[in-house]
């Protein structure tokens, strides 16, 4: 069920390409612990810790450039519904990459923004896990509603400043053969999204079913990424 071979040579892989400097930062669609009923830091966690030890510590501290654009970690993540089982309270997260915090993320608001290079960076979240329909967006922190305003919001704002390309990460898939599957009618928001293709060079970033798949819909790219 759980092979750490593979892991340990992604990790050693992103962490290279940070260091030769081929990247800047890290971006993560979710699910990097199992849960939080056995520590819920990278101090009493087995999860976090092996995460810290092979990953975060590893990632070179942010440079001048980062650090003028608000970033002060290398390592940019969106919840997944792992990250709050038996943690409901997010403090594993905001234990292991605290600067989350200064984008505005708390265990009631787990959603955020931020620009690099005249790109836009969006983090969206897609909900806690239900047996009945995995892949269902049931988030409440804030709500599906809610998180498509924002998102609209912050689509349109990267519009009016000139910026061409965003970046959407966010668990669930909105499309996916495999697995849980993707995410269910009528909280999908590929058409929210697939309204700004025309406008911008959209990439959205998905996980959740452990497994690869790509997908280019109505100009926007979908990528499933494996946990």
């Amino acid at each position: 069920m759980f092979e750490l071979a593979g892991g340990d040579w992604v990790s050693r892989e992103i962490v290279q390409q940070v260091r030769l400097g081929r990247a800047k930062f890290v971006v993560n669609s979710g699910d990097v612990v199992w849960w939080g009923n056995q520590g819920v830091t990278i101090n009493d966690s087995p999860y976090w810790k092996r995460l810290n030890d092979t990953m975060l510590k590893q990632l070179p501290e942010p440079d001048a450039e980062m650090r003028a654009a608000g970033l002060e970690g290398r390592w940019l993540m969106s919840v997944g519904n792992h990250e709050v089982w038996g943690d409901p309270k997010i403090e594993g997260t905001l234990n292991a990459v605290p600067y989350l915090k200064n984008f505005g993320v708390t265990p009631e608001r787990l959603i955020y923004k931020f620009d690099f290079k005249d790109v836009r960076f969006i983090f969206l979240w897609s909900g806690k896990y239900d047996y009945r329909s995995p892949s269902l967006w049931d988030a409440d922190r804030p709500k599906y509603a809610e998180q498509m305003v924002q998102l609209r919001e912050w689509l349109d704002d990267a519009k009016a400043k000139g910026m061409k390309k965003a970046f959407i990460t966010f668990h669930y898939p909105v499309f996916c053969r495999a697995g849980l599957g993707p995410i269910p009618e009528p909280d999908n928001p590929h058409k929210v999204i697939a309204a700004y293709a025309k406008d911008l060079e959209l990439v959205v970033f998905n996980g959740h079913v452990h497994t690869t798949e790509l997908y280019d819909v109505d100009g926007v790219k979908y990528l499933v990424l494996g946990g």
